[in-house]
């Protein structure tokens, strides 16, 4: 059922399926869930979304012409015609009735000869299936200079097992506020410049932690060598000083004999990222 825009909390999107079965490189279950609940805001627009949405317009004439397609509307929303809660936008609809998906890329890496990223093809064949269509093209625009159009085809099976996802991810997250389990491992091809961020923080982590225990080897030796001073000075000037502190701490396991803790305690959520 074809319908005009809605708030983006009130349904499950074209661009949240990827990230809700665990096929997206950028954000998470856990994610979706604290922006649809209004826990965190939705991630903002960086330099290439920006331009992907100013392009996106030059990106649908591309195709029409490269195609040979009428454009017949555009920006056409439609949901599930049995569970309003499920959504999506798609770019463009042709006369004919085929689906047209824009995107810019600024290298292309993603993309080869005959496929595409697995998000982008989840959220064609999600358009797809609320639409009531059976074929589509995502047209890619890379490096500002290569156009692609990959035809899609519409998979029913695929389809349904999606929308089962997503009405257990509603019901059974949404609804009842209950955070979903973040996947322990997914494992992706990461987008080169990303693999270059990780692999700098690696190597500043390693240089770090081989300084720190430098560091904390030469001040044990400079302890030892100046053991019973208080004050360290070369030729009057002050280079250090050894101070001694008591810190108190409370002994919780002796607390915890004698009363009840638990209307103290304070619990935060949060996620670490570990590098390896």
């Amino acid at each position: 059922m074809v319908l005009t825009s809605r708030d983006r909390k009130t349904y499950i999107g074209s661009t949240d399926i990827a990230s809700i079965v665990g096929l997206c490189k950028y954000r998470n279950a856990l994610q979706i869930f604290n922006q649809k609940l209004g826990i965190s805001q939705p991630t903002s627009n960086n330099n290439a979304m920006k331009w992907g949405l100013k392009l996106e317009d030059t990106v649908l004439e591309a195709a029409e012409e490269e195609l040979n397609l009428k454009i017949k509307s555009k920006q056409v929303f439609a949901s599930h015609p049995l569970y309003d809660f499920l959504g999506g936008t798609c770019d463009a609809i042709t006369e004919c009735g085929t689906l047209l998906e824009a995107k810019t890329s600024r290298m292309g890496s993603d993309f080869t000869k005959d496929s595409v990223p697995d998000n982008y093809m989840i959220q064609v064949q999600w358009l797809l299936g609320l639409n009531n269509l059976k074929k589509a093209y995502l047209c890619v625009l890379i490096g500002g200079q290569e156009f692609r159009t990959y035809p899609i085809y519409f998979d029913q099976s695929l389809f349904d097992k999606m929308v089962r996802i997503c009405i257990s991810f509603w019901n059974n997250n949404i609804l009842t506020m209950t955070p979903p389990a973040i996947q322990e491992t997914i494992n992706i091809e990461l987008p080169t410049d990303v693999y270059i961020l990780y692999k700098n923080i690696r190597e500043i982590q390693e240089t770090i932690s081989n300084q720190t225990a430098k560091l904390e080897e030469l001040k044990n030796q400079f302890s030892t060598l100046t053991e019973g001073l208080s004050e360290i000075r070369n030729n009057g000037e002050l280079i250090a000083k050894k101070t001694s502190s008591v810190r108190e701490t409370l002994d919780r396991k002796e607390l915890e004999k004698v009363m009840d803790l638990t209307p103290f305690l304070k619990k935060t959520e949060y996620t670490t990222t570990r590098f390896y």
